[in-house]
């Protein structure tokens, strides 16, 4: 191959992700974003990924099992809409009480555009343009610090069940911030790739900023970027020669990593991608070579034509 495309988390980042920061809209710290995120991620049935994992990890911190075990027991679920790649959010309907409280989280840009309210210090306000900037002032300096960033909003339901139209007059409530750190063998073994004559190519559906950030670390050529949004606006003669000057490609689906690795075939590239997870899939059977590790998902590794018994870079160099 001449080109290995590959994801961030896990492969040029390492596995565990830790969460930093739950914090309300002013960036303040907030049990209650804790709260509804960690029902969220416990409930909802969709894929899970490293980011539910990091929220659940705190039901096993000292002295807060218990807290974890009532919030549990107070909140029974009622019904949900898993996450998809079009909505780029997950949303879990429970009981609270005498009420039902539907909890989204997931892209900041698309549970904000559905929020009408902010929520601060137990006050609800209208959303306004104001708000929205300070939406920025909080979050874009984390975005650029490579930590990633998902919203939690809520709105009271009087209904048991959900339907997509539901989604909608939301109360914004704050963010959860994560960090994953470069792993410190995926700069060398880029360089090596690249020595090799090996392009390396990142698709990721992290937001661009976090991408860039952690991609400059690495020693990876950001100047070219592309989104997900800005592929599909690309008319179809740019598309061949923007993709293939691209390095960072952010914010995709797993359709839109299909049609990147099909662009880069049709310009005459053998093409590799390394996938460990469900969302892979359909990339990695588009690939050339499909590339996994003996720890990904079960159908991830029948699908692939290389099995690396050690998730390092290194080893495919």
């Amino acid at each position: 191959m001449d080109i290995l495309c590959v994801d961030k988390t896990g492969t040029l980042t390492g596995e565990r992700i830790s969460l930093e920061y739950y914090m309300d809209i002013l960036g303040n710290e907030s049990q209650k974003v804790l709260d509804l995120a960690y029902l969220n991620s416990l409930y909802h049935t969709g894929v899970k990924n490293h980011l539910d994992d990091a929220i659940l990890r705190y039901r096993q911190m000292p002295g807060r099992q218990e807290h974890f075990r009532q919030l549990e027991a107070d909140h029974q679920k009622l019904d949900e809409l898993p996450f998809d790649y079009d909505r780029k959010f997950a949303s879990v309907l429970v009981r609270a009480g005498e009420e039902n409280l539907l909890i989204i989280k997931g892209s900041l840009e698309q549970v904000c555009r559905r929020c009408r309210y902010v929520e601060y210090k137990g006050q609800r306000l209208d959303m306004t343009k104001d708000a929205q900037a300070s939406v920025h002032a909080v979050v874009d300096e984390m975005l650029e610090d490579g930590m990633k960033v998902l919203a939690l909003a809520c709105k009271p339901m009087s209904r048991g069940e959900l339907s997509r139209g539901e989604e909608e007059g939301f109360t914004l409530l704050g963010y959860l911030a994560f960090f994953d750190a470069p792993k410190k063998s995926a700069a060398a073994a880029i360089g090596r790739l690249q020595q090799l004559h090996v392009g390396v190519r990142v698709l990721t559906g992290d937001h661009r900023d976090v991408a860039v950030s952690v991609c400059r670390r690495l020693g990876l050529d950001t100047a070219q970027t592309l989104t997900g949004e800005e592929l599909d606006r690309l008319p179809e003669e740019e598309r061949p020669l923007r993709v293939e000057r691209t390095t960072v490609f952010a914010e995709l689906s797993p359709r839109q990593k299909v049609e990147i690795l099909k662009t880069l075939q049709a310009n005459g590239h053998t093409v590799g991608f390394w996938g460990d997870g469900m969302n892979d899939l359909p990339a990695m059977k588009a690939a050339d070579i499909g590339i996994s590790v003996d720890t990904a998902a079960d159908v991830a590794k029948e699908s692939a034509d290389i099995i690396l018994l050690e998730k390092d870079l290194m080893v495919l160099e």
